[in-house]
């Protein structure tokens, strides 16, 4: 048998050590293509896209990376699928860049961090590559923010073959009474749509902190923690950035949480929210759900008592500020077009007289009018979650001079 001496033996075994530290890490998978695949696949691929041109730029560096919460383009609504797309991009960021952290964005990791990832999720038609037609997929895009500089070191973007992704919103959105796709969230989306080497969204990128302490209180919000949300939503409203509808959202939603009598405060956060609405896009996208092919909301009790309290609140607020209004009903892509036409305008009556039923001096400064499924946002025809901002009912603001009603 051969004899090792003790130095060679030391020194077998200082290689064996040096070896397995200098282990490679996996390979990264590389999958770019320009066609509908699986919802996990497109994770996979635009977080390779985004990450895999930061380790070219930064190889071997350590970095942390704070991930904005992904958004519905058309709703600005935070959905239960984005909380899945956070959860698979940290996973595959620990697996093949263990020297980045990447974790949900709060104000304090914002202020350690080197850059932020934002992104969207979007029904869009996609031509099919034979054909000269079009059908609906989801598209994923996402940006890399460098937060020294503004300017965006990575886009990528990935179609997603699935149909049945998770679209029900988050707890603090899925009680909104509003669609609130304000300034603040439209930047966010066209920083997410903002390629390789261009800055990101002004309004974006200069209320970053502001945005960190908002994710921070809906994900309070998330967990049930509703004084320490309805807390970090107060420091929001006091700052000049944060005079945004999510704010306003969030202290209606905790107030209601918190402070269940106190119908002063509620009242306060949700008219500061329609104020918001009006000075941002001239109108009140409100979530009204019908049951189907009716003009009578759905048929569920804390739904239809919460809705006589947005319309006893909206009601007042339109009358303070002496608002003149178009009532206009829309709807899903679903059946005939005329049908459609018809049951939007009646629903828009329908609304229309609600808000006079406690103010009826409201029946003089509105009338209603219906744009069946011509103004559809997504315009999937599924009737479920996923357009169900196709089924609004927008109360669209007009100069009274220029407005005659009929009561």
């Amino acid at each position: 048998m051969m004899q090792v001496s003790s130095m060679t033996y030391i020194r077998l075994l200082s290689l064996c050590f040096f070896l397995a530290g200098c282990q490679t890490l996996p390979k990264p998978p590389q999958q770019v293509v320009d066609y509908p695949i699986s919802f996990e696949a497109a994770v996979t691929a635009v977080t390779h896209q985004l990450l895999g041109t930061l380790a070219k730029q930064q190889a071997g560096n350590q970095l942390i990376i704070v991930l904005d919460p992904f958004v519905d383009a058309n709703s600005g609504d935070v959905l239960e699928i984005s909380r899945s797309i956070e959860e698979d991009m940290i996973a595959e960021g620990k697996k093949y860049y263990p020297s980045y952290i990447l974790d949900r964005l709060t104000p304090a990791l914002l202020r350690r961090a080197q850059y932020v990832l934002n992104g969207t999720i979007n029904l869009r038609d996609y031509q099919l590559s034979t054909e000269s037609a079009t059908d609906k997929y989801y598209q994923l895009s996402a940006s890399l923010v460098d937060l020294k500089t503004g300017v965006v070191i990575a886009h990528a973007m990935s179609w997603i073959a699935d149909a049945d992704l998770n679209y029900v919103r988050t707890p603090l959105y899925r009680n909104s009474p509003t669609f609130f796709k304000d300034k603040r969230v439209q930047s966010q989306i066209e920083t997410a749509e903002t390629h390789e080497g261009k800055s990101a969204d002004d309004e974006y990128y200069s209320s970053l902190d502001t945005n960190a302490l908002l994710v921070e209180a809906e994900t309070a919000y998330e967990n049930t923690n509703y004084t320490k949300a309805h807390y970090l939503f107060q420091k929001a409203a006091a700052r000049s950035d944060g005079q945004v509808m999510k704010t306003y959202l969030g202290l209606y939603e905790t107030t209601r949480k918190t402070e269940k009598e106190n119908v002063a405060n509620q009242e306060a956060a949700f008219t500061k929210l329609l104020a918001l609405s009006i000075q941002e896009t001239n109108s009140l996208n409100i979530r009204f759900l019908f049951e189907v092919n009716s003009i009578e909301f759905i048929n569920n009790n804390s739904i239809r008592q919460q809705y006589a309290e947005w319309l006893r609140m909206i009601s007042r607020f339109l009358q303070k500020n002496s608002y003149c209004f178009q009532v206009v009903g829309h709807s899903s892509k679903t059946g005939k077009a005329d049908y459609n036409l018809k049951l939007s305008v009646e629903r828009a009556e329908h609304v229309r007289q609600l808000l006079a039923v406690e103010l009826p001096s409201l029946a003089t400064q509105s009338k209603a009018i219906g744009k069946g499924f011509s103004e559809n946002l997504v315009g999937s025809g599924t009737d479920d979650a996923q357009d169900a901002i196709d089924r609004r009912v927008e109360l669209s603001i007009v100069n009274c001079q220029d407005f005659k009603v009929t009561p």
